[in-house]
């Protein structure tokens, strides 16, 4: 299996925008996978074109680094994949999320 995430951690513009754009398996990726400036959202008002049909969002499983998810992503077909920090209505507490779009 490829690393995908490595490859994507490896060739950020660090000094870049939070959504890059790769190419992988002749696909163009945009994602924030690595940027050190995480977003975090209240989980209201959901872009619409991280909604069904084009599009999801899921919380990372259990025990499942956002490196995992990111191949997974891919591998699924995946054009755009954002990686979100969502708080929780428990205080101090958050949820990372994959918002998915082809």
């Amino acid at each position: 299996m490829t690393d995908y995430a490595k490859m994507v951690r490896e060739q950020r513009d660090i000094h870049g925008r939070p959504m890059q754009t790769f190419e992988i398996n002749g696909k163009k990726i945009k994602t924030n996978l690595g940027d050190w400036r995480c977003a975090m959202w209240d989980g209201n008002d959901v872009p619409a074109k991280y909604t069904f049909p084009n599009g999801r969002c899921r919380g990372l499983g259990f025990g499942e680094s956002m490196d995992e998810a990111f191949i997974k992503a891919v591998e699924a077909g995946w054009t755009e994949i954002r990686f979100v920090d969502i708080s929780t209505s428990i205080r101090g507490y958050h949820r990372v999320y994959v918002w998915l779009h082809r």
